[in-house]
């Protein structure tokens, strides 16, 4: 009889495990940063000539700042994620930032959500006040489904932003 329940258990905890991990799995599906890394379009709605200018602005600042990564990524939904549960899931995933010194900026077109994600170290010079500002900035302009030029501003933005505040940076 005790092997028999104990066999039951075993069989639960094995379904339990199974669904949770299957759960977790289809609400953070996440995609793999691009071979480009600093601008992930899997949106489509940045031209090419703007993701260019925005992924040279990107490395070249990482270059200058020994590692500081500003990364905008686009998705087209994030299903019935949580938003701010999956822009840190991705930022964790794409390890932005030598020494958590990054910022995720990660639009979910389908939902029209915005999230700015700052990595721990970086977290000491950008307040929550300040992303807020950053996207009520461009407000107008991802009203207007001018998504393109919301990003490319937030990203320059942020990266002035982070200069100023960041001793020895450039």
């Amino acid at each position: 009889m005790v092997k028999k329940i104990s066999m039951l258990l075993v069989v639960l905890i094995s379904i339990s495990v199974l669904f949770s991990t299957t759960v977790f799995a289809a609400e953070s599906n996440i995609p793999d940063a691009t071979s480009q890394f600093y601008v992930n379009d899997f949106a489509n709605i940045i031209s090419d000539d703007v993701e260019r200018e925005m992924q040279k602005r990107a490395v070249d600042y990482a270059d200058s700042t020994d590692g500081i990564q500003i990364v905008v990524t686009t998705v087209q939904t994030i299903g019935n994620a949580d938003p701010e549960k999956y822009a840190t899931e991705m930022y964790n995933k794409y390890a932005i930032g030598k020494n958590s010194m990054g910022v995720l900026i990660m639009l979910s077109v389908e939902t029209r959500d915005i999230q700015i994600r700052l990595g721990t170290n970086m977290a000491k010079y950008i307040s929550a006040s300040k992303t807020g500002d950053i996207i009520d900035s461009y407000i107008e302009e991802l009203s207007a489904n001018d998504f393109e030029t919301a990003l490319n501003g937030m990203q320059q933005t942020t990266i002035e932003f982070v200069s100023k505040k960041v001793s020895g940076i450039s």
